[in-house]
């Protein structure tokens, strides 16, 4: 029901928005902290790809065989 009048709602419609304010504003912010957790996941994985790309790298392509000791990049 809508109403123009100044305090057009009832204390008990008042009490219940409220209540659905307050749920609304927890699953707001749930959600944003969802987005920000996902993000800094994301964030991290490409942070391990690229070092575990640089870290094989570094490894030979085939095993290094020397007189004493052997090499192997895998």
């Amino acid at each position: 029901m809508q109403s123009t009048a100044v305090d057009g709602f009832s204390a008990s419609r008042i009490r219940v928005l409220e209540a659905l304010a307050d749920h609304l504003a927890t699953a707001i912010e749930n959600a944003q902290l969802f987005e920000r957790e996902r993000n800094e996941k994301a964030r991290m994985l490409a942070e391990f790809e690229e070092a575990l790309r640089m870290q094989q790298q570094l490894l030979p392509e085939r095993d290094v065989v020397q007189e004493r000791f052997s090499i192997r990049g895998t």
